[in-house]
């Protein structure tokens, strides 16, 4: 899911048969592009920038979703997540499923992998910190967390505290570019608060067959939610110590994603199988 950040009116939801779109903030919606999709992501500098990674490449628009061009990736492989420099939409990331790290630095036009220390194929999340661009975080599907403080040209694996290896989310906190979070394929979150350096677990959903499929921070109230494939959302007011499910009362379960509102404090987005809900106090409600 993506919202986009100057019309929070206009999402987007990538789906195993479709892209959607919505313009009225997710009353209604229609298909963008008919193909499987795996992550949708705007590009922060231009709303109308949108790119989708599906089961064996990558989809670029520069309208807002009327029309798509294929983008010509080294290697036909299915991309799982995309990720955009904060400060130069030039250069993008996109993680593959068996290829590794794809880089651009030319906003899409051309590819090239990016793999140097990286010990994965299969990437499920690429993070920036926002505060240190330099830095991005990854998240694979059997290695754990890697590290890049060059942009991406290399990589090193930081996991010393990870009891599980398999990572499907990430998120670097806005404020404290030193604390980290991540949700594993068994339903652990841990923390870090020097970067990635070391680990500590926060959270157990303690039920076979969990996943955390996402993790966001509502940086204006410090608030960190968690999506989860079993029990719906997790949240934390007080930087990951304790954990509330706050999804119980909604009757949702399995939740792939979780958007806040780019302008609006407290109005939250959670994409699951069923279709999109919105929250507007922060998911009391």
């Amino acid at each position: 899911m993506a919202v986009n950040p100057e019309n929070a009116n206009i999402i987007y939801k990538a789906t195993e048969n479709s892209l959607y779109k919505s313009v009225d903030g997710g009353n209604t919606w229609k298909r963008a592009l008919i193909r499987p999709c795996r992550t949708v992501l705007i590009d922060p500098n231009d709303s109308n920038t949108i790119y989708i990674g599906y089961y064996d490449g990558m989809r670029k628009s520069e309208d807002g979703g009327d029309t798509w061009a294929q983008v010509a990736l080294p290697v036909p492989a299915p991309i799982n997540t995309i990720t955009i420099d904060p400060n130069d939409s030039k250069a993008l990331f996109a993680g593959s499923h068996g290829a590794g790290i794809i880089a651009s630095k030319d906003k899409g036009l051309t590819w090239s992998f990016s793999n140097q220390g990286l010990h994965a194929q299969i990437i499920n999340v690429i993070e920036y910190d926002h505060q240190a661009p330099e830095t991005l975080y990854l998240g694979t599907d059997q290695s754990g967390v890697f590290r890049s403080l060059d942009k991406g040209t290399t990589w090193a694996a930081i996991n010393q505290g990870l009891e599980n290896l398999s990572i499907s989310a990430l998120v670097v906190d806005p404020d404290f570019g030193s604390n980290l979070y991540v949700g594993t394929k068994t339903g652990q979150i841990y923390k870090s608060t020097d970067k990635g350096l070391t680990w500590v677990k926060k959270h157990d959903l303690g039920d076979y067959g969990s996943t955390v499929y996402d993790l966001i921070i509502d940086s204006i109230d410090s608030i960190i939610f968690a999506a989860t494939n079993k029990d719906g959302i997790y949240k934390s007011t007080d930087a990951g110590a304790t954990w509330v499910n706050i999804s119980a009362d909604w009757d949702i379960y399995f939740v792939l994603d979780i958007e806040y509102h780019p302008t609006q404090s407290g109005v939250i987005f959670a994409a699951t199988q069923d279709g999109i809900y919105k929250s507007i106090d922060n998911g009391e409600i």
